[in-house]
């Protein structure tokens, strides 16, 4: 609960906040993964690719990475 007292009459307020998402198997909610589950996915990708050492497949799914996070800044942002 929030109260916010003022001495003014304004009749709406709009309040934003950042959340850290509920990564729990029940209450699972992410907007981003939700919305756009690929800029996570080809990242995830990428960092397995990078780990075992295949670095031409890794910069492969970087280049997705990037593409999405552009679709990303242009749709959500």
């Amino acid at each position: 609960m929030i109260e916010i007292r003022s001495d003014s009459q304004d009749t709406y307020m709009l309040l934003g906040a950042y959340l850290h998402p509920d990564i729990t198997t029940a209450g699972y909610t992410s907007w981003i993964a939700d919305e756009h589950p690929y800029a996570i996915i080809y990242d995830a990708a990428a960092t397995i690719f990078k780990s075992i050492g295949q670095d031409e497949k890794a910069a492969y799914f970087k280049q997705d990475v990037i593409e999405q996070i552009a679709l990303l800044r242009q749709n959500q942002l």
